[in-house]
């Protein structure tokens, strides 16, 4: 045995934190809150290989995860640090930043692996197309969030009878906005090509199953993102979907009815689906100060910042602190 000791771990073998707590407390910063349970309980065999997050979402309801909402500054340094900050996962929005193919795939990477374990990555994905879908699962996507989502995806509510259809090459009707086929393919059983971009042959592409980047690749979640009243009313048929391990989660649009009567009632609908048929409810969220709220609505998996809103309101507070401190020397120097 070897008499080396582990320098990176402390004596209860549990990781030593990124930062050093004598800076942290110079500068006000407060370490990261404990994750319950700890996000690397997830993570996959390397940092390349997406979380099991379909094992995380579903114990979302009674652990909760927190996010951070992530798409105000597509730049690899913001993706590093926004990877150790200790969010549980980190929602990168395709769907509203004009990133590039590329720029995806290694924000992706930057986040996962400067978070060594720490921080799962979830993309909403600009639309439906399985180019844009594929392209995030390569890099190493944890989850996919569909946008704009209305009604049943399908009308086979049977995994069997999915993949029967798809063997024989028949495709399901056309539902609004999106294929249908797209959630069949990706939660159903469909076939895809390997994902060469997250995982390397025989270097980084091993599984426990044995099943190799399939079975990795099948970690992924998918999130269905519903976005009004219509999609509101469906969303008991879409979480009755047999075997599809996906969540629910409530869109901006309606975000813009927040607190009303009527966004209530919706959000209560999609939360109420989500617990009947034991699928996660996300709740996108920009300020903390809705946490409780949506928490007490029913949703488990939370984001409680946006890094564009965290940054502008950051900048605004230090100057107020240096401003009121600027004032106080003014007034008692009789400099008015």
């Amino acid at each position: 045995m070897s008499s080396h000791t582990a320098r990176n771990i402390d004596e209860n073998g549990e990781p030593l934190p990124f930062g050093t707590p004598a800076i942290l407390a110079a500068f006000g910063i407060p370490p990261p809150p404990k994750q319950d349970p700890p996000m690397r309980e997830f993570r996959g065999n390397t940092l390349a290989h997406p979380f099991f997050m379909k094992e995380r979402m579903k114990l979302s309801r009674e652990k909760p995860m927190m996010g951070i909402w992530y798409g105000a500054f597509p730049s690899i340094p913001v993706a590093r640090a926004i990877g150790q900050a200790g969010f549980d996962f980190v929602l990168l929005d395709w769907e509203h930043t004009p990133y590039t193919i590329e720029s995806v795939g290694e924000l992706i990477k930057t986040i996962s692996y400067s978070g060594e374990g720490d921080s799962a990555v979830i993309v909403r994905v600009p639309s439906h197309e399985h180019s844009y879908i594929s392209w995030a699962l390569d890099a190493g996507a944890s989850a996919i969030i569909l946008p704009h989502v209305r009604v049943q995806l399908t009308s086979y509510t049977s995994a069997d009878e999915s993949r029967q259809k798809l063997s024989n090459r028949q495709r399901p009707p056309s539902i609004t906005y999106g294929s249908p086929l797209v959630l069949i393919l990706l939660q159903l059983g469909g076939n895809r090509s390997f994902p060469p971009n997250a995982m390397l042959f025989g270097y980084n592409d091993g599984a426990s199953g044995g099943g190799g980047g399939m079975e990795v690749w099948n970690r992924a979640a998918v999130i269905l993102q519903i976005e009004n009243e219509l999609g509101a009313e469906n969303a008991d048929a879409m979480a009755a979907i047999d075997g599809a391990d996906l969540g629910l989660e409530v869109g901006t649009t309606l975000l813009e009815m927040y607190g009303n009567p009527r966004w209530i009632a919706a959000v209560q609908k999609i939360s109420a689906a989500a617990k009947k048929h034991n699928k996660a409810a996300f709740m996108p969220a920009l300020f903390p100060q809705t946490v409780e709220l949506n928490l007490n609505l029913g949703f488990g998996m939370l984001t409680c910042t946006n890094d564009g809103y965290a940054f502008v309101r950051a900048l605004r507070s230090e100057l107020l602190v240096g401003t009121k401190a600027l004032d106080a020397w003014k007034e008692k120097n009789g400099n008015k």
